[in-house]
């Protein structure tokens, strides 16, 4: 399958959400197989905006500047033909149907499909209680920011914590604690709750191995993606 680049749009200095026009149909939480022109390889990225946006596709990508996937994407422009195959991903979907408590907890850049599993939820007018945990090094990593706080603003049932664990400033008046301690923090009814996780490896495990032995969650209402 074939589409066209719409738009680059610089989410930060090393992270760039692509729009793409392209029919393809897939849901919140789901990946593509694509390689832009330039590329060595084809990559799975998951999508980042929700399919009641329209019939397009972003992907927000996080690259290292000489890496081929950072060179082709420096130089890919609007009007560029990529090659796609997908979706991909049946395991970290948007649960059917969706739980009334969903806990999503993103490191870094695993916060990308976690704004298609929300954009998805609030459009299509689910009362479902979000709450949203993304946890990163520096405030500029907070990819979104405006989005989730002007949801949240504007939807009592959709929480946004993001958390900083290192470079903060003075200015910076949130979360500065792990997850696991915001949720004790927060007085959390973790019981009726689902969970998506998606992060490096290493934070993918450790929360898992959190909610599993420390709060006692059930294996089957965790989902999770490492990247």
């Amino acid at each position: 399958m074939r589409g066209i680049i719409r738009t680059l749009t610089a989410q930060g200095a090393d992270v760039v959400t692509v729009r793409i026009d392209t029919p393809l149909r897939f849901k919140p939480g789901q990946a593509v197989q694509i390689q832009f022109p330039g590329d060595v390889k084809k990559r799975f990225i998951s999508a980042s905006s929700s399919p009641t946006e329209g019939q397009f596709l972003e992907l927000t990508i996080q690259y290292q500047t000489g890496h081929p996937l950072g060179d082709a994407l420096k130089n890919a422009k609007r009007g560029d033909e990529v090659e796609m195959e997908g979706p991909h991903g049946v395991v970290f979907t948007l649960p059917d149907p969706v739980p009334t408590r969903l806990i999503l907890i993103a490191a870094g850049i695993g916060i990308a499909p976690f704004r298609s599993v929300i954009k998805s939820i609030l459009d299509t007018q689910l009362t479902t209680e979000l709450w949203l945990f993304h946890c990163v090094q520096r405030s500029s990593d907070l990819i979104f920011k405006s989005d989730f706080a002007e949801w949240s603003g504007a939807k009592k049932h959709f929480h946004y914590s993001p958390s900083i664990t290192n470079d903060k400033d003075q200015s910076w008046n949130n979360e500065v604690q792990k997850v696991g301690e915001m949720f004790t923090e927060k007085h959390i009814d973790l019981a009726p709750a689902s969970f998506m996780l998606c992060g490096v490896p290493e934070f993918v495990k450790e929360m898992d191995a959190q909610l599993k032995t420390v709060f006692k969650i059930d294996p089957t209402r965790i989902r999770k993606e490492q990247w």
